[in-house]
């Protein structure tokens, strides 16, 4: 009995040494920040008893799907992390410096079944961890694995194109074509936002100007009033809009005294109503 969970423990060590050899070059080991090494005992765990995913040349491969793999580059995303902190001289993040390491998943979708270009029939993914600054890389790609346990659920949007895509491609060159046409799409999608962005912060600017503009009729009008006589403010309170003709060049000119006019007859009526009343 005691033998045999010997040999099971041993076989279990000599399974997380082959995954963490997987992992991480030589060279890595040294330098490996000690917050890492924590989060890389609970990284090989749960590679070891995961049905999707496995460690490859410094790569975690998950299969979304028999014709589609996604790969976590975990190697490079290491290094990076490790380059970061020894440029600014830091042990780990620090959630108040100034300095932000680089915080999205280097992801790669790749051609499962059938796949006989390697590396070149796949197309990288975007995915940000922005609220996951603090965390080691390690802690990362458990959150993957896991994640690809689950089956990818809640994939942002390009990521979920790009699965689609190599699934129904029927070769490199048709995976190729469709890659072409969606950045096309998203192009274009992203022109129009671009558009409409310009075109509401244009809406916001004539907005300011209009009440800008109507906020100085207005003092204009009340300056105007308060140096009425009687007679002045009861000819104000009485002004009627009578059809004006004039030319194009002058239209604006002839709105503004209207407006003008009409906000004095309110204002000559407002302090004439009391007189009325008694």
């Amino acid at each position: 009995m005691v033998e045999a969970l010997v040999l099971e423990e041993q076989e279990r060590m000599k399974a997380w040494l082959k995954i963490e050899g997987e992992l991480l070059d030589e060279d890595l080991v040294p330098i490996i920040p000690v917050q890492e090494w924590r989060g890389l005992t609970l990284l090989v765990e749960n590679l070891e008893k995961s049905e999707k995913c496995e460690a490859a040349d410094g790569r975690i491969v998950a299969a979304a799907c028999p014709e589609v793999e996604v790969v976590l580059s975990f190697q490079e995303m290491l290094r990076r992390r490790i380059g970061f902190l020894a440029k600014h001289g830091l042990d780990s993040p620090d959630p108040n410096s100034p300095y932000r390491p680089d915080c999205h998943l280097d992801v790669w979708i790749r051609r499962g079944s059938g796949n006989n270009q390697g590396d070149q029939w796949s197309s990288q993914v975007c995915i940000a961890a922005t609220k996951a600054s603090a965390l080691p890389i390690t802690d990362l790609a458990v959150s993957f694995v896991l994640w690809a346990e689950a089956g990818f659920p809640n994939p942002p949007q390009r990521m979920a194109e790009s699965v689609e895509i190599m699934r129904i491609s029927e070769d490199i060159k048709d995976f190729e074509s469709r890659v072409e046409e969606n950045d096309r799409h998203h192009e274009e999608l992203h022109l129009l936002a671009v558009e409409r962005a310009r075109m509401e912060r244009k809406r916001a600017r004539e907005q300011a100007q209009i009440q800008e503009i109507r906020k100085r009729e207005l003092e204009v009008a009340h300056r105007e009033v308060r140096g009425m006589s009687w007679r002045g403010l009861i000819r104000a309170a009485n002004w009627e809009r009578k059809t004006i003709f004039c030319m194009w060049h002058q239209m604006e000119g002839v709105r503004r005294d209207i407006r003008i006019q009409e906000l004095k007859r309110t204002r000559a009526i407002e302090m004439l109503s009391p007189i009325e009343t008694d």
